[in-house]
């Protein structure tokens, strides 16, 4: 019940009565001013009591409904779309992604700088298969470069078109292929890239704008080159022992 009206109801019923009581006295005029005012304070008092036993049977015979809780909502699901440039892992401070590719269930990132350099393969001929550059990826590399938890998140990805007479992989840390590149970046400007301080440090060759050279995973028509992107954004092969390439690794991200 509401307060205000409560006490509305006080007030009319306490007018009421002495509106009632004028009226005996009128109609009496012997009666005492004394035991009219009695009568009035007795009446009233009867009335309050009479109301406060019928508003507490109605308050514990019908329990205030409770306020239901209010449902949290969950935090929106971030909008991924290829160009943008997220944060995955550490590797000389937090390694920044460029997205190629959002699916249902993944995300296919590249590294936007080159974050080392390394030979393609440290001794002879190879192919992405067999060469050192893979190894280290798939082990030095991503342990040290990502927790155990985001190891968790980096998914196992079957790699093709490796070169000819190749062996297609299953790897989570990859380069792109000669094909590749152009697909996700058609323009020579695109696929220019600067390489990390940790790169030029390791002996990475730049240009005088940090422009690098960086591997691609593509072997060439003979076991000791391998597909690369020079300064100018142009694909060629080199030889897989050249140690001043630098690396862009590739991953695909489950999105759960």
């Amino acid at each position: 019940m509401n307060k205000a009206f409560f006490w509305g109801l006080l007030a009319v019923l306490f007018l009421l009565v002495v509106i009632y009581t004028k009226k005996q006295q009128t109609n009496n005029g012997k009666n005492n001013v004394f035991m009219v005012c009695v009568r009035i304070l007795f009446t009233f008092l009867s009335l309050i009591a009479s109301i406060i036993t019928i508003y507490t049977f109605c308050i514990q015979a019908c329990p205030p409904i409770p306020t239901p809780e209010p449902t949290p909502t969950p935090a929106p699901t971030p909008i991924i779309a290829d160009g943008d440039i997220i944060e995955f892992g550490k590797y000389d401070g937090a390694i920044q992604w460029q997205v190629l590719s959002v699916e249902a269930e993944r995300i296919l990132l590249i590294s936007l700088e080159c974050i080392d350099c390394q030979e393609f393969n440290s001794s002879g001929g190879a192919s992405w298969e067999t060469c050192s550059l893979r190894k280290w990826l798939n082990t030095e590399f991503l342990s040290e470069a990502f927790s155990e938890e985001e190891q968790d998140l980096i998914l196992s990805t079957t790699v093709k078109d490796n070169g000819k007479n190749t062996s297609a992989t299953k790897d989570k840390v990859y380069l792109l292929s000669f094909d590749e590149a152009k697909q996700y970046f058609p323009t020579n400007e695109l696929r220019k890239a600067v390489a990390s301080v940790r790169a030029v440090n390791n002996g990475a060759d730049v240009d005088k704008n940090g422009v690098c050279q960086w591997w691609l995973r593509t072997r060439g028509d003979t076991q000791n080159y391998a597909a690369y992107v020079g300064y100018n954004g142009l694909r060629d092969y080199r030889y897989n022992g050249n140690a001043s390439i630098c690396v862009r690794p590739v991953i695909w991200i489950s999105r759960g």
